[in-house]
């Protein structure tokens, strides 16, 4: 929901994105609903609301959910997490951007490139044959390091912790490993860090 106002003329609506196509004079504004931001808390208060159940109202308000949340590395991880579960229902209101993160993640940012794939050694080869590209490696494999061990950290006790809140009820094992693997968790987490204005 963002709201534009025009001298003391307002106008409402709801828009997936905005884009000023020519210098915006300084009585223009534009807010929006903090309630639209992707956040954990948004998102987390998204899925216990998915239908009332319960159980996942409980989880997200329980002290367990809180306490594993000590920086914003940790808040990052969980709402990697939760974003990566709301991809795998059949409609979410964030799809669009999950999908749109994603593909700038898997294009953009050498970090979630998987040295394990044929797709992801060429882009490394190649950004290790620029000029200084090396170095950028050694930076690009760094991080990626720090992302894994996010993952090792959180996703163990984040299913352990919030089995309804992350859908280890509904899923198969094959399906938590799918919806949850490392590789899907490195882009998520770099798509997100891309577009973060806190650092850490």
């Amino acid at each position: 929901q963002v709201e534009l106002e025009f001298g003391t003329a307002t106008e409402s609506a709801m828009v997936r994105g905005a884009k000023a196509t020519t210098d915006m004079p300084a009585e223009v504004f534009a807010s929006i609903d903090p309630s639209s931001h992707i956040t954990l808390q948004t998102v987390s208060k998204h899925l216990a609301d998915i239908g009332g159940i319960t159980g996942l109202r409980t989880e997200v308000k329980s002290p367990a959910f809180l306490s594993i949340l000590q920086n914003p590395s940790e808040e990052r991880a969980m709402l990697t997490l939760l974003l990566l579960r709301e991809s795998s229902m059949d409609w979410s209101p964030y799809l669009p951007y999950i999908r749109a993160f994603l593909d700038g993640a898997a294009q953009h940012i050498p970090s979630s490139w998987d040295p394990s794939t044929e797709e992801g050694r060429y882009r490394r080869t190649s950004l290790g044959d620029l000029k200084g590209g090396k170095a950028l490696l050694t930076a690009v494999d760094e991080l990626r390091n720090v992302i894994i061990d996010s993952y090792a950290n959180m996703l163990p006790k984040a299913l352990e912790l919030f089995p309804q809140l992350l859908g280890v009820d509904e899923l198969e094992v094959e399906g938590i490993r799918e919806v949850y693997s490392l590789q899907k968790y490195v882009e998520m987490w770099l798509s997100i860090r891309s577009r973060s204005l806190e650092d850490g």
